[in-house]
């Protein structure tokens, strides 16, 4: 099974992770950036901006090598959790993405993750 795990990571953690998990998964790695200087704030701050980018859905730009998401049997996406929810930059990815991405199990779309490294 081919595996890609695309992340992203504010202060490395997530990176550090995703890197771990990706040796032991045999997976490839996809790194989500986003440009200029959106995310370079104080944690309070960055959380303030994305609870705000969630309420208004207003998702910022990504960045990141274009693969072809296609050749790949699973696709994990991991991020850090900013005030409850993914970080706005993992939705960005999806979105892109996955078009249509929905759970018929809430009244939102959400993901759960499951982590073990």
């Amino acid at each position: 099974m081919k595996k890609l795990i695309a992340h992203y990571s504010w202060s490395g953690t997530t990176k550090k992770a995703a890197q771990k998990l990706a040796k032991k998964e045999g997976a490839d790695l996809l790194e989500i950036t986003v440009p200029g200087h959106v995310y370079e704030l104080g944690m309070r701050q960055v959380a303030d901006l994305a609870i705000s980018q969630l309420d208004n859905n207003e998702y910022p730009v990504i960045a990141h090598d274009q693969v072809p998401l296609v050749s790949y049997d699973q696709i994990i996406v991991a991020a850090p959790v900013w005030s409850g929810e993914p970080a706005v930059p993992a939705y960005s990815f999806l979105n892109a993405n996955f078009p249509g991405f929905y759970n018929s199990m809430s009244k939102k779309p959400t993901i759960t993750a499951f982590f073990e490294v």
